[in-house]
């Protein structure tokens, strides 16, 4: 059996891992940020966009489905960080149904947004509306499962892959309960959707 895990260097380790990705966030917003339109700027955090007098940011966002804990916490974060850094965060549910998110992101394409962030029920499902949004210049993040293979992201039109080490989390949750049941007993693998780059 492999060495245990340091709990202590994993949490320090997931610790800086969650603050370079929102020191990232921060500057992919900041970069993103517009001039403003003086006292007709809609508010934020105190010393968000009202303060500064810049215009507020308008975000799309999609995740696989609201059911799955990891989805909605996903949210919660989405909009705290949107709260905090003066971003609209409008939120479109995909049901763990590639046909009803597909439906709903093309139903956005034409919309005003200054990003959008999804995350695919299945790879390559939002494939064509992401086109439309490259082709209006939206930029596109790709969240936790692909949207599309590696090597046509940049044609599609997804600027960047924001995603969990995958691999690690199994291994590392996985020794942990290993460890708990002493090496020995039954044991169930469950896998996550069939078309979520991150199970297969």
């Amino acid at each position: 059996m492999s060495e245990p895990v340091n709990r202590d260097v994993s949490t320090r380790r997931n610790f800086f891992e969650q603050v370079a990705l929102g020191a990232g966030a921060a500057a992919l917003l900041a970069g993103c940020e517009q001039p403003g339109t003086g006292s007709g700027a809609s508010g934020g955090a105190a010393a968000g966009p009202a303060a500064t007098g810049s215009k507020k940011l308008r975000a799309a966002f999609s995740n696989a489905g609201l059911q799955s804990t990891w989805c909605s916490l996903g949210k919660t974060t989405a909009e705290l960080w949107g709260n905090l850094l003066g971003v609209e965060v409008v939120w479109f549910d995909g049901e763990f149904d590639p046909e009803k998110q597909r439906n709903k992101i093309d139903n956005i394409t034409g919309d005003d947004w200054d990003f959008c962030c999804f995350q695919a029920v299945q790879i390559d499902s939002l494939a064509a509306p992401v086109r439309r949004l490259k082709e209006r210049n939206i930029p596109v993040i790709s969240m936790d499962t692909l949207l599309v293979d590696m090597d046509k992201m940049r044609e599609t039109g997804v600027w960047l892959e924001v995603t969990p080490d995958q691999v690690f989390m199994g291994e590392s949750s996985s020794r942990y309960l290993m460890e708990k049941i002493g090496g020995k007993g039954k044991v169930i693998h469950i896998g996550g959707l069939s078309a979520h780059s991150g199970a297969q």
